[in-house]
């Protein structure tokens, strides 16, 4: 697992890959950030920070913004 904190905004992005055996692989890519009001600059370059450092492709993130909590 490779990860990354942002500690001026907040913001914690990571990626995993396990490999399940029987030709499975799970593969994911998160960014979490506790304020729904940054930048949308400062959360592509956390996102493109850890596609850089684990070699994989950007498009692997899903992007979803969420308004609040419920």
């Amino acid at each position: 697992m490779i990860s990354d904190f942002d500690e001026d905004n907040k913001c914690l992005a990571f990626w995993s890959c396990a490999d399940l055996g029987s030709s499975t692989i799970q593969k994911g890519a998160w960014l979490m950030c506790q304020s729904p009001d940054l930048d949308q600059e400062v959360i592509v370059n956390m996102a493109e920070k850890i596609a850089n450092a684990s070699d994989i492709e950007l498009s692997d993130f899903i992007w979803t913004e969420y308004e609040t909590c419920l």
